[in-house]
């Protein structure tokens, strides 16, 4: 019984230290407090109410919901740059390739996407299906940030 709570206490411990690097991800200096203010859809949901989704349905992505980034943010010692021609939408999936090619000065390209001044919440559940690759050197993420 003890070893049980250990390690569920453990198991814990590794969730909330993963909260906590998540919450404590660098300020993105590339957006304005102006825009962060404007966003379009604020809103504090009740509980299990979906306030918000995308189910990738279309031949493209929403541009009402979502923004591509393009170019080298500069940040984290990133060896990528940001495509718009990395991100697509197909069969009801977002994808989203990495590519060993050079372009903007970096050896490789990838893709992100991301929902600034467009959506934020304050509360809620948020669900996600994902299928991320996992071979040395690839650093798939899904970030969830705040406004501010």
């Amino acid at each position: 019984m003890k070893k049980q709570l250990l390690k569920l206490l453990k198991g814990a411990g590794i969730v909330l230290v993963a909260g906590i690097v998540i919450i404590s991800c660098k300020k993105d200096i590339n957006q304005s407090g102006d825009a962060k203010a404007d966003a379009k859809n604020t809103t504090t949901p009740r509980a299990l109410t979906l306030v918000w989704s995308d189910e990738f349905n279309g031949s493209g992505l929403d541009g009402s919901k979502w923004n591509i980034d393009n170019g080298n943010p500069n940040v984290n010692n990133e060896k990528e740059y940001y495509s718009s021609a990395n991100v697509a939408v197909t069969g009801g999936n977002l994808v989203i390739t990495a590519k060993n090619e050079s372009m903007g000065g970096q050896p490789y390209t990838s893709g992100k996407i991301n929902t600034a001044g467009k959506f934020t919440v304050k509360y809620g559940r948020i669900e996600a299906r994902i299928k991320l690759p996992a071979f040395q050197g690839s650093w798939p993420a899904f970030w969830m940030l705040g406004a501010n």
